[in-house]
């Protein structure tokens, strides 16, 4: 549908609503081979419509005024990655999947009692964060689908304050144990500032 704004030096202004562009997304594996038969890839698009879904695509509507296009893929036994990039000539891009791996470890106080209700997180740079995990009856925790790669396993009793931080190196298919962290309390100062 045409919109006519009006006229000014004998011109007519129309204005027609963009058409979006269709992009298509192909997930592929570590080494841009396609994935394995049976696993499906999961897209999310952040409000861009999905046109058609297939088993390792998408194809989305986008807006092409748009100066990026966000999205989330991943498939089982794969890492989820979150880009966000310019729209391709051509309309097509491949994403590579990288595999992952797993961190366990078990988290105690300073007095050596379970801590039941902390946190246990690890990041990759640029690929992401692991699974959470929930604390078994025993304190111990597990983090999978670990993208691979060199990651920050952070341990605390809550999500805002990590007390514990090391750095491993994953590898697909690995389980890495860090064995037993203990939390210490964190420190409260008092005083005049």
């Amino acid at each position: 549908a045409e919109v006519v704004t009006g006229a000014r030096d004998g011109a007519e202004v129309v204005l027609r609503p963009r058409e979006p562009l269709l992009l298509t997304v192909v997930a592929r594996g570590p080494e841009g081979e396609p994935l394995p038969p049976g696993v499906n890839a999961r897209f999310e698009t952040y409000g861009n419509q999905v046109v058609r879904r297939e088993r390792d695509s998408v194809i989305v509507a986008v807006d092409p005024m748009a100066p990026a296009f966000g999205f989330k893929v991943g498939a089982p036994g794969f890492a989820s990655r979150y880009l966000q990039l310019a729209l391709p000539p051509g309309g097509y891009t491949e994403v590579r999947l990288s595999g992952t791996g797993a961190v366990i470890c078990r988290l105690v106080d300073e007095t050596g009692a379970t801590v039941p209700d902390g946190s246990v997180r690890a990041w990759v740079p640029r690929l992401g964060s692991g699974d959470g995990s929930e604390a078994q009856p025993d304190g111990s925790y597990r983090i999978d689908a670990v993208p691979v790669g060199r990651a920050l396993v952070t341990a605390g009793y809550d999500d805002d304050l990590p007390l514990v931080r090391t750095e491993v190196d994953v590898s697909a298919g690995e389980t890495i144990d860090l064995g037993t962290l203990v939390l210490r309390s964190p420190r409260v100062l008092s005083g005049r500032v």
